[in-house]
């Protein structure tokens, strides 16, 4: 039974992460796929287009290689009669430079300027082998160009002819492409995020079906052992109300079996508690009302006013102007009833225990402070968890199941508020009840 109960609370508290780990998977994973495509795809893009730059500017530069013999006899006057290489030139975006062997330049067409030195080490002694340069917005390639001689046994250095591009519209076509893919990839990243919260609800709708159904089982187990349970309690007490027909040992053992069957019925009263905050986190709230939370707070003193008398602990209050608060009273009371009661089990006599209220915006602090022996700070992270008990408070309490704290988170939670503690061993412990005032 306890085991069906941890393993509810265990997908309760895990459910919210598992969903959440789900879709950011979902978008991390999508993200990176869209990002390594439009990546791929810009660097392609890029390489394709510098490709056919390069194939343009050699293309021109071979064009123009015979036309170097015309620029060194005649001059420049000659281009008007040499038109083979102009169908491939563009005035404006391109320029042709002739040079000669030793790197000086002949003649020059066109508008664009260039401030690429010729570099003339790099171009290997092989005919129109060339060589490529960069600059900031212009490419460049340069050619050697070789003559043969008479018996084509050596070749003779005529020159060099350079072609340059400036690559501004490049440039400007992949800031525009740049733009197209981050819309694209945004548009894209919107509709992934989208359609990854209908996969997520699609690949979470087993688990929670699963948890809705574990947790109707177990309600429905809790429902039939408490009809065998009150039984055996009623038939206890009767025979127990009758001391006179029964041994003195037989008393002793119906007491023993009255007080299990009790602990068993509060323990099953605490699960169908839990199990609905489970199943049904915000039902309190459905019917919520306007609850003053001073005239609640003092019904819980007034109920343990006489266990403080009896075990010589001192109770001091401090209750604020009168506060709304919204909620169910019953479940209020039952928070207030196991934090407080969770102080008085841990303290000794001649230990104090200090409940008072503080305001802080929009919230209402109720604050309960004991002097009792206090939690180890590496237990406080465990401590609302279901059944878990530090093994200090299993020694000074035997009797408890550890799911006061727990309902106590429950129900803060339900009422949109929390519970925080701080404590420490042999000082006592601090647990701040926060919640939304009305």
């Amino acid at each position: 039974m306890s085991l069906i109960t941890i393993s509810t609370q265990f997908i309760r508290q895990t459910f919210p992460y598992i969903r959440k780990r789900l879709l950011f998977t979902y978008i991390i994973v999508m993200t990176i796929i869209l990002g390594t495509a439009e990546t791929v795809l810009y660097f392609f893009l890029l390489h394709v287009l510098h490709q056919q730059l390069d194939h343009e500017l050699l293309t021109l530069v071979e064009v123009a290689a015979p036309s170097l013999d015309t620029v060194e006899i005649i001059g420049i006057e000659s281009f008007e009669h040499n038109l083979s290489w102009r169908s491939f030139f563009s005035q404006e975006q391109q320029s042709l430079e002739w040079y000669s062997a030793d790197g000086s330049l002949l003649a020059k067409e066109g508008n664009l300027a260039v401030d690429l030195p010729l570099s003339l080490n790099p171009v290997k002694e092989e005919p129109n082998f060339p060589l490529f340069q960069q600059d900031a917005n212009i490419r460049a390639v340069t050619i050697s160009v070789y003559e043969s001689n008479l018996d084509n046994t050596n070749s003779v250095l005529k020159g060099y002819i350079r072609a340059s591009e400036s690559t501004l519209n490049i440039q400007s076509t992949f800031n525009k492409l740049r733009l197209g893919l981050g819309l694209g990839g945004t548009t894209a990243l919107l509709l992934v995020s989208i359609s990854s919260i209908y996969l997520t609800q699609e690949a979470v709708k087993p688990i929670r079906q699963m948890f809705l159904h574990l947790g109707q089982f177990t309600s429905d187990i809790s429902h039939q052992l408490r009809t065998p349970l009150t039984r055996i309690s009623m038939a206890t007490e009767i025979m127990l109300t009758h001391k006179d027909s029964i041994q003195p040992a037989d008393a002793r053992k119906l007491t023993i079996i009255n007080s299990a069957t009790e602990q068993m019925k509060r323990l099953i009263e605490d699960m169908l508690f839990l199990l609905r905050s489970d199943t049904f986190p915000n039902s309190t709230m459905l019917g919520r009302k306007k609850i003053p939370l001073n005239q609640l707070l003092q019904d819980v003193i007034g109920d343990f006013e006489p266990l403080f008398q009896a075990q010589g602990i001192k109770f001091q209050a401090r209750l604020a102007s009168n506060t709304l608060i919204k909620g169910d009273s019953c479940h209020l009371h039952r928070l207030f009833t196991n934090i407080l009661d969770n102080s008085i089990s841990y303290a000794s006599r001649g230990d104090t225990v200090h409940l008072y209220v503080e305001k802080y915006k929009r919230k209402i602090i109720i604050c309960i402070q004991d002097t009792g022996m206090g939690i180890a700070s590496e237990d406080l992270p465990h401590i609302f968890h279901c059944f878990w008990r530090a093994e200090i408070a299993k020694q000074k309490r035997k009797d408890s199941f550890g799911l006061g704290l727990t309902i106590a988170q429950a129900v803060a939670k339900q009422h949109g508020g929390n519970i925080f503690v701080t404590s420490k061993i042999g000082s006592g412990s601090l647990f701040k009840i926060v919640l939304p005032i009305a």
